[in-house]
């Protein structure tokens, strides 16, 4: 359904129209100027009257795609739209994020492991017993430095 949406002289917004015969003529005429091809959009050149009549927003909020309407009060749409949020991307960009961030610390800790052989501070299993704790904490490879926070 197509429509030809209409400013008056002055600016303001009016009634859509789908007189498309009337639109021609009034552009034809120079009574009326193009303002935008989409969606297109006229604006009157001669004053005319401002009254517009009460219409209804409606709004279907979706997780993917979420629909926009707006009808006059007999029921005839006169907007009609559609938007797509962007949510499986936000997901996939979230998760890619996650698989770097991995990465990194991964890269850390073999980075740790290597200056540790280096400088001869590594130990095959040992076990430490800490305060706080029932059991003790195995370390393999590194040996630990020290404990800074006792009360977790």
């Amino acid at each position: 359904m197509y429509m030809v949406y209409v400013i008056s002289k002055s600016g303001k917004p009016l009634m859509p129209t789908k007189r498309f015969g009337r639109v021609k003529r009034l552009l034809k005429n120079k009574q009326a100027k193009i303002i935008d091809y989409k969606p297109f959009t006229i604006q009157l050149l001669y004053n005319s009257t401002e009254y517009i009549q009460p219409l209804t927003l409606g709004i279907d909020t979706g997780s993917v795609h979420i629909g926009v309407s707006v009808t006059k009060k007999d029921g005839e749409s006169v907007f009609l739209g559609e938007l797509e949020t962007r949510t499986p991307d936000v997901t996939k960009n979230m998760e890619n994020r996650k698989l770097h961030r991995q990465a990194r610390r991964r890269h850390r800790r073999d980075k740790k492991k290597r200056r540790a052989v280096k400088a001869e501070t590594v130990f095959t299993e040992k076990q430490y017993l800490i305060r706080g704790y029932k059991k003790p904490i195995t370390c393999k490879l590194i040996k630990p430095g020290r404990i800074k926070f006792e009360n977790r």
